[in-house]
């Protein structure tokens, strides 16, 4: 009985965190969309690509492999810790050395700037968030975890709106970003407090790569797919034409993204089959 009101519970609180935080996020999206101009959501989706698939890499997978576990010992989560937290600082070092380079693939000088500062913020610090969060995931305490996401969505859009009205640009949408991964990882880490007691093993490593390997590839060819739409726009055509697109793609897809089918939901049924092997 105690299981079943826990799945229900966490069933709940999914679906409040993933409809909740999109309409919120709709709604300030339309709102900074109409003061910024499509150019400054296009600039950023110039990027979101590389972004996304650092972020892919940073997890490969791990995290599933990690709440699919039956015998998760303190050892995996340390070793998962460590490599997501190695391979995090080694995809910025890429994003960081190649910001030169998207800026010329796509003709804009000042991507070089947004992508190394994303690329921490967006990479890097949500590599402290994974761990507590496959935690409360584990303990199906997906009430913290939406909690979480309001307050910072709440917080980053509020600095949002702010600098937006005093005219920052572009650096509205990467401070929003900052704002909101900031305030999630601290959250995250205060009602979950964990740190790394254990040293990189190899045999964990070995065994949940096995798995979550296969996680890596599909999700690359996920994120490709997902965003290779706004790669070829943002190259051949102009940032307020692309800021258009992704915006128009973002409310198409809506959707989709809060449906029973959503990321969200996935992670209940994941779970509930992991606790109920257990």
């Amino acid at each position: 009985m105690h299981n079943k009101k826990s799945i229900k519970s966490g069933f709940i609180w999914s679906a409040v965190d993933s409809l909740g935080t999109q309409a919120i996020a709709l709604v300030i999206s339309i709102t900074l969309a109409n003061i910024l101009g499509p150019s400054v959501f296009g600039l950023v989706a110039m990027v979101s690509i590389f972004m996304a698939i650092a972020n892919t890499f940073v997890n490969s997978g791990f995290n599933s492999a990690l709440i699919r576990k039956i015998d998760r010992s303190e050892v995996d989560f340390s070793t998962t810790f460590y490599f997501g937290l190695v391979v995090s600082i080694l995809c910025y070092l890429l994003l960081f050395t190649g910001a030169p380079y998207i800026a010329v693939f796509y003709n804009q000088p000042e991507l070089t700037a947004l992508v190394r500062v994303m690329g921490l913020v967006v990479v890097v610090i949500n590599a402290f968030a994974a761990i507590p969060r496959v935690k409360l995931t584990v303990n199906l305490n997906f009430k913290v975890q939406a909690k979480c996401n309001f307050i910072a969505l709440l917080f980053s859009s509020i600095t949002a709106l702010v600098l937006a009205y005093l005219e920052y640009g572009v650096w509205v949408l990467v401070a929003q970003q900052l704002v909101m991964n900031l305030i999630n990882v601290i959250m995250l880490n205060i009602m979950t407090p964990w740190r790394p007691r254990e040293k990189f093993c190899n045999e964990s490593f070995k065994e949940l790569f096995g798995f979550g390997s296969k996680l890596l590839v599909s999700g690359l060819i996920d994120t490709i797919y997902m965003n290779i739409y706004g790669l070829i726009i943002g190259k051949y055509f102009s940032a307020a034409q692309l800021g258009l697109f992704n915006q128009a793609q973002k409310l198409s897809m809506l959707p989709a993204t809060t449906s029973t089918s959503s990321y969200n939901t996935d992670q209940n049924l994941f779970e509930v089959n992991s606790r109920f092997r257990l």
